[in-house]
């Protein structure tokens, strides 16, 4: 009985970790490096701007933010940032951009140029077609 029960944990453990959801890339907890990485690598600054006690903002992480499509795509082609609109950093940033709702999301070429700005949930579908016509605007190499 013992040995069954090893066996099904060391399964389940083994399984579980190989169909894991992807996750989706933060640089952490500095804006500039963001858009440091953004012109550095020639890609779009993807921005989230968020509240703790958000429901909106809970249900795009929880759906939108966690669909594999937008996933791959925000991780492959954009450079990723979010910000808590309750800090310091967050409410500065509220005022130079006038975020007035949550969440906000906000795509910056890397020339700092603001390309797309959401306020409120959006479904992954929305949101892939806008991240797809960031893309294809952006001038290529």
């Amino acid at each position: 009985m013992k040995v069954t029960l090893s066996i099904t944990a060391i399964l389940f453990i083994t399984l579980t970790g190989l169909y894991q959801q992807p996750k989706l890339h933060y640089v952490e907890n500095s804006l500039l490096k963001a858009k440091k990485e953004s012109i550095r690598q020639n890609k779009p600054l993807f921005i989230k701007a968020y509240a703790s006690w958000c429901g909106a903002c809970r249900k795009l992480n929880n759906t939108t933010l966690a669909d594999k499509e937008v996933i791959t795509t925000l991780n492959k082609h954009y450079i990723c940032y979010q910000i808590d609109m309750e800090t310091e950093e967050g409410r500065s940033f509220a005022k130079k951009y006038n975020i007035r709702g949550y969440p906000t999301l906000l795509i910056f070429g890397p020339d700092g140029v603001t390309q797309c700005k959401t306020i409120g949930y959006t479904s992954a579908a929305d949101l892939l077609l806008k991240l797809n016509t960031v893309l294809e605007a952006m001038p290529h190499e």
